[in-house]
C-alpha cells in the first residue's frame, strides 16, 4: 500500500519486534475511506466491549489506528510521536475478526501487525 516511517519515543520490546512474531487477527480488511466523507467515526468492538470478536473502525484515521495499537495518549501525542499531516488525512475502514479470549492488549498486538502488514509501518525507538 504505502511505506511510513513513525518516530515513537518509548516502544515496548514488542511493539520493536518483527510482525511476524506478533499475533493476528483471523481475518482483516483495510479499504481506503472515500475522500469525500470526512465524518469521523468511532473504533467499535474488540476485547472489553459488549463485541469482543470484532473490530470495527470506520472513517479512521492512519494516525488514530496508530494511536490504538501503539496504545499512545492522545495528548501525549506530540511527545511520543512525530508524523506528518496526511496521517491526520488519510482515512480507512478497518474491519477485522478476532479470536476467543484474546485480551485487549493482544488486540493492540494484532492491530501493530496489521499496520506493519498492510502499511508498511516500521517502529523506531
Amino acid at each position: 500500500m504505502l511505506g511510513l516511517a513513525l518516530a515513537v519515543a518509548s516502544l515496548s520490546l514488542a511493539q520493536t519486534t518483527d510482525s511476524s512474531t506478533l499475533p493476528e487477527f483471523e481475518v482483516a480488511s483495510v479499504k481506503p475511506h472515500p475522500p469525500q466523507d470526512r465524518l469521523s467515526a468511532k473504533m467499535r468492538g474488540g476485547p472489553g466491549t459488549d463485541n469482543p470478536n470484532h473490530l470495527y473502525a470506520p472513517n479512521t484515521a492512519l494516525i488514530l489506528l496508530i494511536i490504538s495499537a501503539y496504545e499512545l495518549k492522545p495528548a501525549l501525542l506530540p511527545y511520543q510521536c512525530v508524523y506528518p499531516q496526511w496521517m491526520d488525512d488519510a482515512r480507512y475502514d478497518v474491519m477485522a475478526k478476532i479470536p476467543d479470549g484474546t485480551s485487549p492488549h493482544e488486540a493492540n498486538l494484532m492491530l501493530q501487525r496489521l499496520l506493519m502488514e498492510r502499511f508498511q509501518l516500521k517502529a523506531t525507538p
